[in-house]
Formats: structure tokens, sequence, C-alpha cells
């Protein structure tokens, strides 16, 4: 028993200190946070700042209809997140990360999924922060 104990830590430790000496913290070139803001440019020229998660709301209500099944609604969730991710590390100098449109991300704010749902606005929402 104590053999196998043995084994299992050398298993699990040996490749953990490989790893660890040859992974700097300065080589990772972005890093979400929790409180990443997307800079958007609007169609009418302003920019606005919209929280992540928020952002990625908007992004589904505007790239897909609500009543998608769940999983393909969270694959969409998925590529939106990793788009964005990519584009506010490329514009990170920039006065903008992405465009509302089909130039980059269909998003709409509040206001336009109210427009957009009308009577299933709540029970939409809902259904999409739940991803």
């Amino acid at each position: 028993m104590k053999k196998i104990i043995l084994m299992t830590c050398l298993v699990i430790l040996i490749p953990f200190f490989i790893v660890s000496i040859f992974i700097k913290e300065d080589s990772v070139k972005f890093q979400f946070v929790n409180n990443t803001n997307v800079r958007i440019k609007r169609e009418n020229g302003t920019i606005d700042v919209v929280p992540f998660e928020d952002y990625i709301v908007g992004v589904l209500a505007g790239e897909m209809p609500a009543n998608f099944e769940l999983e393909a609604l969270k694959a969409q969730a998925l590529a939106a997140r990793s788009y964005v991710l990519k584009k506010i590390e490329q514009n990170n100098d920039q006065e903008y990360d992405v465009v509302d449109t089909v130039m980059n991300q269909v998003y709409l704010d509040d206001a336009k999924m109210r427009e957009k749902w009308s009577n299933n606005y709540e029970k939409n929402l809902n259904k999409i922060k739940k991803i």
C-alpha cells in the first residue's frame, strides 16, 4: 500500500515540478480578470464600455435566436468569449476593441434586446444569463 501511495505521489509531483520550472509568469500575454471591460464602437460612432459578461449576453442576443437549444447557445458563448478576448488583446492600443455589427460581433444593448424580444424579454434574458 505504501508503494502505491509513493508511486502515485511521484507520478503527480514529478510532472508538476518539471512544468513549474519552465513556465514563467511573464509568458502569459493576456489574463482574463472578472472586471474586464469591452470597448464597443457603436454604429452611431460612440464608444461604450461594457462589462465582459454583459457584452457576451448582448452578443448572444444579437447573433442567434434565444429559442435555440441551450447547448447551441453555450457553444456560441464560448466562441464569442474567445473572439472578444483575442480582439481585446489585438486592440489594446486602439480606441475600441470591437464594432457592434457583423464586422465583428453583433451586439445588442438592453434597450435593443427589449425591443427585439418585447413580451419574452425576461424569459430570454434569463435563459441567456444561465450560460
